[in-house]
């Protein structure tokens, strides 16, 4: 399926990194302002929407339950970005870096070769710790 991808997309092409940088500094501000966004909205809704049609059904729900249950939601989310979505981007990073000659990749390559390690030692070792 991904050789069927790359071949009717084509190959990546060497980014430049100061468009790497933007893109990486936005992501991340984005997250904060991301949670400030979700806590006012959070309010909004409570406030016009759940307040109303709880406090018939359950009057004990107030807006600290509703935060509560929030950040249940949230906790669970994150549980699941640390087990199932993080491990599975960085298989896809690690690969990218090998598919695009890396220079991490470059000088471990160089280090390997000065300490006399080969690639077939390395995969070795790595069978008898796991």
């Amino acid at each position: 399926m991904l050789a069927l991808l790359a071949r009717i997309i084509g190959k990546q092409k060497k980014g430049d990194f100061r468009f790497g940088a933007l893109v990486d500094i936005v992501a991340y501000t984005a997250f904060w302002l991301g949670l400030v966004n979700f806590s006012f909205n959070s309010l909004v809704v409570y406030s016009i929407t759940i307040k109303p049609w709880m406090t018939t059904w359950l009057p004990w729900f107030n807006i600290f339950a509703w935060f509560g249950l929030l950040t249940g939601i949230v906790i669970i989310t994150m549980i699941l970005e640390y087990k199932i979505i993080y491990p599975a981007r960085q298989t896809f990073r690690n690969q990218q870096e090998y598919a695009h000659e890396s220079p991490i990749r470059k000088d471990l390559q160089k280090i390997k070769d000065k300490l006399g390690i080969s690639d077939e030692e390395e995969e070795e070792k790595q069978h008898v710790t796991n």
